[in-house]
């Protein structure tokens, strides 16, 4: 890389992580001229979210603003400039935003049994990240390509799979109709449904948890690349959907009440929620 990319990093050891799109590092055994923590994660995000600096320049004062307000997200160690990220070239010609965070306690959520009061607490951290994301009046016009604003994409790519047999017809014509219920159950009536920013990806690696005497405490929230104005039905959704799709009890559809706690937002029935979390299950299994 080019230019210094975190105050006085000197050495560290850098061990591959869990990424999607973006491309994320532990750095280990970290040395820093003026003394620092031994563990950092280095990101480097991707080409999509990286067209606009608004979309990094978000993501770096929401955290500030959670971390603020008691949902613990990573901290940004800052470079050498004063910056909280900078382009740097990855390969030749090809410069993308690298960001430098320290490492919260915990471990991923996938390695834990989903026991009823960790969906609780669960439920509730998504309610108080709507609650916080209102209050904060932030805004950023990114919407991920997975997003189900892009159902017509979606619907392209699903008509690309089936006719290479990549899918079945069957499952082709369920993902049209759960796509096709959305809009006429969720879009069609929106003035009956919350609107905000969405985390969208609260799932078993996105969540980090301890355990001490058998109770488990929710220690970071990550990864906020796919955080976008939505009806927040969509994010319980989606949330429902991965601790389901990850659940090693296989307690069946997990329900979150701890919401219900924070907010009244789920007066519409859960089958509300259903069409798109199986729109979303059938087009990425």
């Amino acid at each position: 890389m080019g230019a210094p990319i975190a105050s006085d990093l000197e050495t560290s050891a850098l061990h591959e992580l869990t990424g999607y799109e973006d491309c994320n590092f532990l750095l280990d055994d970290v040395v820093w001229e003026d003394g620092g923590p031994s563990k950092a994660v280095l990101k480097v995000t991707n080409p999509l979210e990286a067209k606009k600096d608004e979309n990094i320049d978000f993501q770096v004062k929401l955290c500030e603003i959670l971390n603020e307000r008691g949902i613990p997200c990573p901290n940004i160690i800052s470079r050498l400039d004063g910056r909280a990220w900078g382009l740097e070239e990855i390969v030749d010609g090809v410069c993308l935003p690298v960001r430098i965070f320290g490492v919260l306690p915990g471990s991923n959520l996938e390695q834990f049994s989903f026991d009823p009061q960790l969906v609780k607490d669960i439920g509730e951290l998504l309610a108080k990240f709507h609650i916080i994301t209102d209050e904060s009046k932030l805004s950023v016009s990114h919407i991920p390509y997975i997003a189900v604003e892009h159902r017509k994409s979606i619907l392209n790519e699903v008509k690309l799979q089936l006719e290479n047999s990549i899918i079945s017809e069957e499952r082709s014509q369920l993902i049209s109709q759960c796509l096709e219920e959305y809009e006429d159950r969720i879009v069609r009536n929106g003035h009956l449904h919350e609107f905000g920013l969405i985390h969208s990806d609260i799932n078993e690696t996105n969540l980090l948890i301890t355990e001490i005497d058998g109770k488990k405490k929710i220690t970071g929230l990550l990864d906020f690349g796919d955080v976008h104005h939505s009806f927040r039905i969509v994010d319980i959704a989606s949330t429902v959907l991965y601790l389901h799709l990850s659940d090693k009890l296989k307690q069946g559809l997990p329900k979150l009440e701890g919401i219900v706690n924070k907010k009244k937002i789920l007066s519409t029935p859960l089958d509300t929620i259903l069409p798109y979390s199986d729109g979303r299950n059938h087009s990425f299994a």
